[in-house]
């Protein structure tokens, strides 16, 4: 959510999976998208599902996110600052 806006205004041609316009999406989305950003259990699954390929995130605030794809040969770090991290599938 942090990062919607930037995201659909640097990359407008770039779906995002949900962003701050929250009566748009259906309840599923929501559940989905707070289970990712935590880090859950289903998270690598719920990734799959939705055909989620990069994910833009705050890696000290979502740190349980952020250990579990770099723990995942499945996922590649592709960019870090001070702040955020660039995590993509590793194809």
């Amino acid at each position: 959510m942090t990062y919607s806006s930037y995201t659909i205004w640097a990359l407008p041609d770039t779906q995002v999976f949900a962003d701050l316009r929250v009566e748009l999406f259906p309840a599923e989305i929501w559940q989905h998208y707070f289970a990712i950003t935590n880090g859950r259990y289903n998270t690598l699954e719920l990734l799959d599902r939705w055909q989620i390929g990069h994910l833009l995130i705050e890696y000290e605030a979502q740190n349980e996110l952020y250990a579990l794809l770099s723990a995942s040969p499945a996922w590649c770090e592709r960019f870090r600052d001070d702040r955020s991290a660039v995590i993509a599938r590793c194809t």
